[in-house]
């Protein structure tokens, strides 16, 4: 009973050094959708899917970021002539953000930096032509949004996830009964994916690990044909 006893706390020793070797791992991958004039009308981000043979798949973490273009304000021409629009100022007020509410993901940006100038710029003529001026330099700050989701719960997203946008309202100044300015804004986004999985153990240390679960069998039979040299 007693050499019995020996194998089973041998094995429960190795076994638990051998289920050290499957250890946790990330594999991240980013997907990135080119800030555009027709952004926040809806992105879709092309999800990626998770090398299975990198091991065993526990959970999938998503961070959403903004990526922003140019902003700035564009002139409505009613006159039937091209217009000089100059003078003007822009003033991003609100708050804008990405979301998809059936995940709890909301990444925002707000303007920091307060009433610019515009610079000078042709409109076309029009009448009722729209032209976009230069970008200006806007100060943004961003906020990230992140969520974690079970193994089938990504599964379930299929290929695509789609956000909706919130464009910042624009506080525009200038205008000579021939022209009107309005803002503009171009947005993208950046999509984080941390696939949270258990590594296959190496090729090596699983024979090394084998190699070592023999051996320690061997000696405990060995200690316990030969007790009685030792006491």
């Amino acid at each position: 009973m007693k050499m019995v006893r020996r194998r089973i706390i041998a094995l429960a020793v190795l076994a638990a050094v051998g289920a050290s070797v499957a250890q946790a791992a990330v594999d991240s991958q980013i997907v990135n959708v080119t800030p555009s004039s027709a952004g926040l009308s809806g992105l879709t981000f092309s999800l990626p899917t998770f090398n299975t043979s990198l091991g065993t798949l526990n959970s999938v973490e998503l961070i959403l970021t903004p990526v922003l273009g140019a902003f700035g304000n564009s002139a409505l021409n009613l006159s039937s002539s091209a217009q000089t629009i100059s003078g003007t100022t822009e003033n991003p007020t609100g708050i804008g953000s990405l979301n998809n509410s059936a995940l709890g993901l909301s990444a925002t940006y707000a303007n920091s930096s307060g009433v610019l100038p515009s610079p000078t710029f042709t409109a076309a003529a029009g009448p009722g032509v729209i032209t976009q001026g230069p970008g200006l330099p806007f100060s943004w700050i961003i906020t990230q949004s992140s969520t974690e989701l079970a193994t089938a719960a990504y599964s379930a997203l299929g290929s695509s996830l789609a956000f909706t946008g919130i464009s910042p309202s624009f506080a525009s100044t200038g205008g000579d009964g021939t022209w009107a300015v309005g803002g503009y804004g171009n947005v993208g986004g950046s999509l984080e994916v941390n696939f949270n999985y258990s590594a296959v153990p190496e090729p090596v240390t699983t024979t090394a690990f084998a190699g070592l679960s023999a051996l320690g069998l061997l000696l405990v039979t060995m200690r316990s044909k030969f007790s009685w040299l030792v006491g």
